[in-house]
């Protein structure tokens, strides 16, 4: 599991490259890079969540967000 206090799995094949609690930004504001490559055979799937850090004590849900997006890109 990688999240933001554990950023990155014990092989290193995928690394969540940090918190952007603000995103008000022009460009992508949190990213998790996976190298499919370096990925445990034994893994048959994975599973991408969005989620709120702290959304009961700020009183946040995806409602209030505008422009939310996921993108997923090989190279």
């Amino acid at each position: 599991m990688i999240y933001d206090h554990q950023q990155q799995c014990l092989d290193g094949a995928v690394r969540h490259l940090g918190d952007h609690q603000i995103g008000v930004s022009n460009r992508d504001n949190e990213m998790i890079i996976m190298q499919l490559s370096r990925v445990s055979p034994d893994i048959h799937k994975m599973i991408m969540t969005a989620t709120i850090h702290d959304k009961d004590q700020r009183a946040h849900h995806f409602g209030n967000v505008t422009n939310a997006y996921v993108r997923i890109s090989t190279q």
